[in-house]
């Protein structure tokens, strides 16, 4: 605590510090008041997927999209579970890391063709996947990066300083666009 010459108390050094840690205003401003912008967030992402995926979810219908999704992020989904439990047999057996794929097109080295699909933590959960239910994986981490991008777009909406009904409504507009969700 710094005082001045006459005993009175200016500022506490260490606590204004911490309250200008901007990582402490950033947990503070997530979990303020009783419930937090977080807890908020994540209902009404809840209750706006299930009305945005509602008719998927009816008539059984998958959450992958057509397009790049099917042919490249499914599809890649499972290539990199597979690669990744074939990688620790093939370690042990010839002590070498596959690099050729022979099967992707007339044969392609693997990490220049998908090597930002094994950068994608998301993907990870593949090696735990077996083939035969990848799609209800591939499905749920498609519906876990929308989640993750609102989170984004809130802590974003904090360091500019939006007030947390914007950046909520921002958050949403911007995960439940069109984009994102065909």
């Amino acid at each position: 605590m710094v005082t001045s010459s006459s005993g009175e108390r200016i500022c506490d050094v260490r606590s204004e510090v911490s309250r200008n840690n901007s990582l402490y205003r950033l947990t503070a401003w997530f979990a303020g008041g009783r419930k937090g912008i977080v807890n908020f967030y994540s209902i009404v992402f809840l209750l706006v997927l299930l009305c945005v995926f509602a008719t998927l979810f009816l008539y059984g219908k998958s959450i992958i999209p057509k397009t790049d999704g099917l042919q490249q992020g499914y599809t890649y989904f499972v290539y990199v579970g597979e690669w990744l439990r074939s990688l620790f047999p093939s370690l042990i057996s010839t002590g070498a890391v596959p690099m050729w794929e022979p099967s992707m097109g007339y044969g392609a080295d693997v990490f220049s063709t998908i090597g930002s699909s094994f950068a994608d933590p998301f993907n990870w959960i593949s090696v735990f996947v077996p083939s035969r239910f990848a799609e209800y994986a591939y499905g749920a981490t498609v519906i876990a990066r929308l989640y993750c991008a609102g989170l984004a777009f809130i802590a974003f909406a904090r360091y500019r300083s939006m007030r947390r009904y914007e950046s909520l409504v921002g958050a949403l507009c911007y995960v439940f666009a069109g984009s994102s969700v065909v």
